[in-house]
């Protein structure tokens, strides 16, 4: 649907025209929204493939002494380190010798490998080296394709309609996967997993601007709910009366649709999947 779909039918259910809705259209619109997307807990699921990460080698918590040098091996085709505290390290790939400094709670650096050699960390003060990790094989010639660390990590913070996550992940069989940990935005695989991995999460409505041709993301089936809700929003301070008919319409379908889903996930519960 777009925004000019749902002007015409607020426009006829409000009694008014385009130009007397005004800016308290996209507003309305706005709020409709937000409160479908938490009141009915709209979900959504996104299948993702996982490639088997090319490790070399793999270090974590290494603790740094404080005016001791400490000397690990530097071999494959690409390098991460983490690190967390003040210092700094030489990396000594074959004629190549670049040093960088730190001073944080968690930074990481990263680079390739041409000839293989060696990475020295030094310092005044005792700091850790939260991992460090070489790979045999690289994706691209960009450094920001280069994994932070040995662990699988999918960050849904860059998917724009994710709220929260619903369930655990499962595989391409829809088995949950053992020993995968949801932390916020993240979910942290096990080091060996590789293959699909399908996630399931609650969204929330992404942004939309105050344009005719804008399109409005809900799923079709939540869209007989939006022109009441918003007109109760739009009338709530000029006609409450009015307002306080189509929140109740939206009320009832919008009880009418959550009883619908309660009693499908009944049912799978009961030996459909």
């Amino acid at each position: 649907m777009k925004l000019k779909d749902l002007k015409k039918e607020v426009c006829s259910l409000c009694f008014m025209t385009p130009e007397e809705v005004g800016v308290g259209f996209i507003n309305a619109v706005r709020r409709a929204l937000s409160i479908i997307f938490c009141e009915l807990k709209i979900t959504g699921k996104k299948t993702l493939a996982i490639a088997a990460k090319s490790i070399c080698k793999s270090e974590e918590c290494i603790s740094h002494i404080g005016k001791k040098d400490l000397t690990l091996p530097l071999e494959g085709r690409a390098y991460s380190v983490k690190l967390s505290g003040k210092g700094s390290f030489t990396v000594r790939d074959g004629p190549t010798v670049k040093t960088e400094s730190f001073d944080a709670d968690e930074v990481v650096f990263k680079g390739f490998i041409k000839y293989g050699g060696e990475v020295e960390f030094s310092g005044d003060y005792a700091y850790t080296v939260l991992s460090f990790t070489t790979f045999s094989d690289i994706t691209s010639d960009r450094l920001e394709d280069i994994p932070d660390d040995a662990v699988h990590c999918i960050d849904m913070n860059k998917c724009p309609d994710f709220f929260s996550f619903s369930a655990p992940p499962t595989d391409m069989m829809k088995n949950e996967i053992k020993g995968a940990v949801t932390d916020g935005t993240k979910i942290i695989l096990p080091d060996d997993y590789s293959g699909k991995v399908n996630v399931y999460y609650r969204k929330r409505p992404l942004s939309i601007i105050d344009d005719d041709e804008q399109y409005i993301y809900l799923p079709e089936g939540y869209l007989p709910l939006l022109a009441p809700l918003t007109s109760a929003m739009l009338l709530v301070d000029d006609d409450k009366n009015l307002s306080d008919c189509y929140m109740e319409l939206y009320g009832r379908m919008a009880e009418g649709m959550k009883s619908n889903n309660a009693e499908l996930k009944r049912v799978k519960t009961n030996g459909w999947a």
